[in-house]
């Protein structure tokens, strides 16, 4: 990682931990994320949106949320959303993670509010209560295991596993 994007995972953990921290969610706790929004005053909505995953906008502060998408991702999505709120980045409109693709330049704004949204549902120390409440460990964990703990945090799977992989280095790339 560049020290340009820890510096940036670094500070959006940090933002995420404290709203946590003042809606009074510990951080080995899941977090609703929908709850979290409704507290900060930023209404959620669920659409369709078939060609996005949500948006964000700042006016009255509302999130929209696409309802074709799984649970997991839909609670990701808010999460990511207000991130934008968070850091005060403006109206946005995240189009599908598919139909981005891989040759995209990076961009900041969207890489804190990952950052942010990662932090915000599944922080450390909420990933290893999970763990260590079942009797697992990072070195054993099975498929299984990890569907059980991302529906424990109300997140995808894939996204758990990524982020024990990247996020947290808690997942070599052979578990992953």
């Amino acid at each position: 990682m560049t020290p340009e994007r820890r510096r940036l995972a670094l500070r959006a953990t940090s933002m995420a931990l404290r709203a946590r921290q003042k809606q009074d969610i510990t951080p080995d706790q899941p977090c609703s994320v929908y709850d979290l929004a409704e507290n900060v005053g930023v209404e959620v909505r669920f659409a369709e949106l078939p060609s996005a995953e949500g948006v964000y906008s700042p006016g009255k502060p509302v999130i929209i949320v696409s309802s074709l998408r799984p649970p997991g991702r839909q609670a990701f999505t808010c999460a990511h959303e207000l991130g934008h709120h968070a850091y005060g980045h403006g109206e946005q409109f995240d189009e599908l993670v598919e139909e981005r693709g891989k040759a995209r330049r990076f961009d900041p704004k969207e890489f804190e509010a990952d950052c942010f949204a990662s932090a915000l549902l599944m922080p450390r120390t909420a990933v290893l209560k999970g763990l260590g409440a079942r009797g697992w460990v990072p070195k054993t964990f099975s498929p299984e295991q990890a569907y059980t703990l991302a529906s424990w945090l109300g997140v995808g799977y894939r996204t758990l596993i990524s982020n024990m992989q990247w996020g947290m280095r808690l997942l070599s790339a052979d578990q992953a």
